[in-house]
């Protein structure tokens, strides 16, 4: 009986004085921000961007690439005056740029997709290479690998 009366109704979940409804608003107030902020990169850096956070004034965006963040830092002061312009950036001070890591797990995929794209001719290709060569070595080494590269993902 105790665990029915923690039970509350939908409407007072997202009644304005909740906590879900302070996380909806935030969530929404947050993505207002990135895509006014994507607006404002030139769009060869956008698609390589994340806004991470705007708290007292200071805009932090992250990226992947080092080559980006130095674009970034080159057009901060342009960035900074096109923000400005919108209402809601008025009192901006600054633009903080952090590189960060790639998640490991997007490195395994990349992997395993360069795998799976290999085609049939590829693989017939590394054979005739085979056959053409003068070491039996490297020739029986290509073959494994075609053989290889056709079988992946047949299991």
């Amino acid at each position: 009986m105790s665990r029915e009366s923690n039970i509350k109704p939908v409407k007072d979940l997202i009644f304005k004085g909740s906590r879900l409804h302070s996380m909806a608003k935030i969530s929404q107030d947050f993505s207002s921000i990135d895509n006014k902020v994507m607006a404002a990169l030139p769009s060869m850096l956008s698609d390589n961007c994340q806004t991470r956070s705007y708290v007292n004034h200071i805009l932090t965006i992250t990226t992947y690439s080092n080559a980006v963040a130095t674009q970034l830092r080159y057009n901060a002061n342009s960035i900074l005056a096109k923000l400005k312009q919108q209402r809601l950036f008025n009192d901006i001070s600054s633009i903080k740029i952090k590189v960060i890591a790639k998640p490991k797990e997007q490195k395994v995929q990349t992997l395993a997709h360069q795998f799976a794209q290999v085609s049939e001719s590829n693989c017939n290709m590394l054979k005739d290479t085979a056959d053409a060569m003068g070491s039996d070595s490297l020739a029986s080494s290509l073959r494994k690998l075609a053989n290889t590269l056709e079988n992946y993902g047949k299991d």
